[in-house]
């Protein structure tokens, strides 16, 4: 940071200084490193405290029979934590989920002014929420935890530090930036908040609603596609929705933040994420790649085949896509280049299997919709499996089919002593799938149990089977572990107040009304819930998208006779179809940038496996069996 901070004050990265002094962006580095770095400590602390607080309770309970019953309570203030502090360190970290498409094509200039009117608009945002959740600290202060002699003023106060290091971090981020452009663009910004606080007063609450939703409605989409992070528009919609319609006071909003990150469910998540940074930082993923080359690099395409076998196993490890495709990506790429596959080709298949990868558990985006909707994530973790399995083959099919009108040759065959020894050396990785998914399914264990005991054995794995780890790595790994979790946490919250904000405008009954009129055609409502999470994942980036439309369509298609267990899987794979659809879709870049090519290049070459995806997600979605086989079997 430093270092950026010296070459932008020497004019190195032209258009982006003006006439800052050199001095000045320095101090401004020194403290932003200074907030960055007490904040990372906390957010990364609370979650290795959540770590060992869990994993204690799962022992107790072995040796005991018993639980330790205030261990929740504590988790969800660590959760509160790591939701609001680590989500300040992603926003510093430029890690937030937002629409690039349309400001990646603009010129220089205009990106460097949606730049500083995005940090403009999370500055405002922030501060307005962080004032406003000191009333819930206010109310919340003379309430106790059941178990713990703790206020509940605790859970709150971290939103109330997140949103202001979110605004300081959006300041300091603006003081680095030519004054002219800051200068214009914020007197541009609070001109536009005074004007809307005016209106409030001068005409007072609109009398219809429905009336104030739609253009609320129209705003969140042009913030969506001006770049600003999906995390910070969904609040700032709810907030302006209820200062128009006063429907209810602008304090619902983060109270309904709050009630997003309180769902026991999710305190399993952080700990999901970390086990997929400790599979890539602890080189079990080099393993695993290397058992899985052993055994199929030989047929022709083999190393493709190899990476659809690769992301089917290791997403059931990371629980992460973003994981996945880099783990996987960066460990194939240098294989593939040497053995001279087309990269963009490569790129493809990497992208269409990281789609699939969606179901396989444990899945972040299954663990979020159970916590959102009354599915069971037991039941989510079992009814993807078959599907992925299904869309897997049709890829390793369209991989093959492929390959026998190009000029890609066979391998060479792996001898046998090579592959038993890689074979010995991934058995002890392929055991981490049995301690997260084994004891969810088979309600031994709840989802925290089953997660913390999977970070604890993935961890003396990477440091004393495979000596991968260092105290170092750990604690960046911790850091990384918890910004990730903070970012996606964050998410939730925002969408579950913007959620709250939808059902008092009315808003989920006037979509049960109009899909009511498809209940004599339940196909019909299949085909257009794929369409609409198709576009939205494209839009929104995937789960947002899934936390808006899944509690509006998971009751509709149930009351319509459709298997809520099924549809959840067709609403996570049409999500992640539209997350990985050029040339909108985010995790097309991500899948891009790890192989080293382009969206140009690749996109021709997706085309094939975009229509085997479609092809497989309407089998899924208009053949029951496929999802409910093995929950079924397993009652």
């Amino acid at each position: 940071m430093v270092k950026r901070a010296r070459a932008l004050a020497s004019g190195s990265d032209v258009g982006t200084v003006g006439n800052i002094n050199t001095e000045f962006i320095l101090v401004v580095t020194k403290i932003e490193e200074i907030v960055k770095l007490g904040l990372s400590t906390l957010a990364s602390a609370a979650l290795l405290a959540e770590l060992i607080v869990m994993f204690a309770n799962v022992v107790y309970r072995i040796v005991t029979g018993n639980s330790l019953v205030w261990s929740l309570e504590f988790g969800q203030v660590m959760l509160s934590v790591i939701t609001f502090v680590g989500g300040a360190i992603a926003f510093e970290r430029g890690e937030h989920m937002s629409m690039q498409a349309i400001v990646r094509r603009l010129p220089v200039r205009g990106q460097q002014i949606m730049g500083v009117l995005g940090n403009w608009f999370v500055l405002i945002m922030s501060l307005v929420t962080g004032f406003i959740s000191i009333g819930v600290y206010r109310s919340r202060y003379n309430e106790f935890f059941t178990t713990m002699n703790l206020r509940q003023s605790w859970f709150v106060l971290p939103i109330i530090v997140g949103m202001f290091a979110m605004a300081l971090f959006a300041l300091l981020h603006v003081l680095k930036l030519p004054r002219k452009t800051v200068v214009i663009t914020g007197l541009g910004m609070f001109a536009l908040a005074a004007v809307a606080i005016l209106a409030s007063y001068s005409f007072g609450p609109v009398s219809q609603s429905t009336f104030i939703l739609w253009p609320v409605l129209v705003l969140l989409v042009v913030l969506l596609l001006a770049g600003i992070p999906i995390g910070f528009v969904l609040p700032v919609s709810s907030l302006l929705y209820l200062f128009y319609s006063e429907k209810a006071p602008l304090i619902a909003v983060p109270q309904n933040m709050l009630v997003g990150t309180s769902n026991i469910v999710l305190i399993a998540l952080p700990f999901f994420i970390m086990a997929g940074y400790i599979m890539t930082e602890g080189g079990i993923s080099q393993r695993l790649a290397n058992f899985i080359v052993s055994l199929l690099g030989h047929v022709r395409a083999g190393l493709l085949q190899v990476t659809v076998v690769s992301m089917f196993i290791f997403s059931g490890l990371s629980g992460s896509k973003t994981a996945d495709v880099a783990a996987i990506g960066a460990t194939m790429k240098s294989m593939l280049k040497s053995n001279g596959y087309d990269m963009a080709e490569s790129t493809a298949v990497l992208a269409s299997a990281a789609v699939m990868g969606e179901t396989i558990p444990p899945s972040i985006v299954m663990l979020v919709l159970a916590s959102i909707t009354t599915l069971s994530v037991g039941g989510l973790f079992l009814a993807g499996l078959l599907p992925a399995a299904v869309i897997g083959l049709c890829l390793m099919v369209a991989v093959h089919v492929k390959a026998r009108f190009s000029d890609m040759k066979p391998g060479q065959r792996a001898a046998f002593k090579v592959m038993l020894r890689d074979t010995l050396i991934a058995i002890p990785s392929l055991l981490v799938p049995v301690c997260l998914i084994g004891g969810i399914v088979t309600g031994l264990a709840t989802p925290t149990e089953s997660s913390t005991t999977a970070v604890v054995y993935a961890l003396l794995l990477a440091v004393f089977a495979y000596k991968a780890m260092s105290v170092r790595s750990f604690w960046r790994l911790m850091i990384d572990s918890a910004s990730t979790a903070g970012m996606v946490l964050y998410i939730v919250s925002a969408a579950t107040s913007f959620s709250w904000s939808l059902t008092i405008a009315n808003l989920p009954d006037k979509v049960a009304a109009l899909l009511g009129s498809l209940s004599s055609m339940p196909w019909l409502f299949m085909l257009g819930s794929i369409v609409i999470l198709i576009i939205m994942g494209t839009l929104l980036e995937g789960l947002p998208a899934l936390l808006i439309f899944g509690p509006l369509l998971l009751p509709i298609g149930e009351r319509i006779g459709v298997d809520p267990l099924q549809f959840g899987i067709v609403l996570i794979i049409a999500m992640g179809l539209g997350t990985f659809l050029p040339p909108i879709g985010v995790g097309m870049y991500v899948s891009c940038a790890v192989c080293g090519t382009t969206m140009e290049e690749t996109s021709k070459h997706m085309i094939p496996y975009i229509v085997v995806l479609i092809f497989g997600l309407l089998l899924v979605g208009f053949v029951p069996q496929i999802s409910l086989f093995i929950p079924h079997l397993l009652k």
